[in-house]
């Protein structure tokens, strides 16, 4: 498999594609940000980024599982990822997404994670999607909500060993994009 057969996708601004190694770079920015990373378990070198995204690129070959580069449709630009991965220690499909801190506040989020949770429950029709935020994320809180995720309780993500909350949706609960 060449990439995750939910890929590519597009919104009015956004091209979500498969990682490529030269994703590293622009990357880096984002991992190297405190305020970005302080729900992700903090910052990392460029060094573990690249070797990061190696690991995208090899999950995606092999199962389809994964974050998907984000970037804008007029420049190209990498802005961020979002993708659909197993969520570990459960049965569940997980949204995850990031975004470069220059680029918050522009509705990127929003319209990334709502494309790519339609694709989970239209294209690979899963029967649910799930999300885990950190309870103080309140900005993420408020992209789940919008895309028509609901809270479904709180509990410990094992990864990062903290306490997050936990949103799921069907495709009863989204709107179409």
């Amino acid at each position: 498999m060449t990439g995750p057969r939910w890929l590519p996708l597009e919104t009015g601004r956004l091209h979500i594609r498969a990682f490529r190694p030269r994703d590293a770079g622009p990357l880096a920015g984002f991992y190297e940000d405190i305020e970005a990373t302080r729900y992700l378990g903090g910052v990392r070198t460029p060094e573990a980024v690249a070797q990061r995204v190696d690991e995208i690129l090899a999950r995606q070959a092999s199962t389809g599982w994964g974050p998907a580069a984000v970037e804008r449709r007029g420049d190209g630009r990498l802005v961020g990822y979002c993708g659909l991965q197993p969520l570990p220690g459960t049965d569940d499909i997980e949204l995850l997404y990031g975004l470069l801190p220059d680029c918050w506040g522009r509705g990127y989020a929003t319209e990334m994670a709502g494309v790519v949770l339609r694709a989970g429950l239209e294209v690979l029709a899963l029967p649910r999607v799930v999300a885990v935020v950190h309870p103080d994320n309140r900005a993420s809180i408020a992209v789940l909500r919008r895309i028509g995720m609901k809270y479904d309780g709180d509990t410990i993500y094992e990864p990062l060993g903290f306490e997050v909350e936990r949103y799921v949706a069907t495709l009863a609960d989204v709107q179409p994009v």
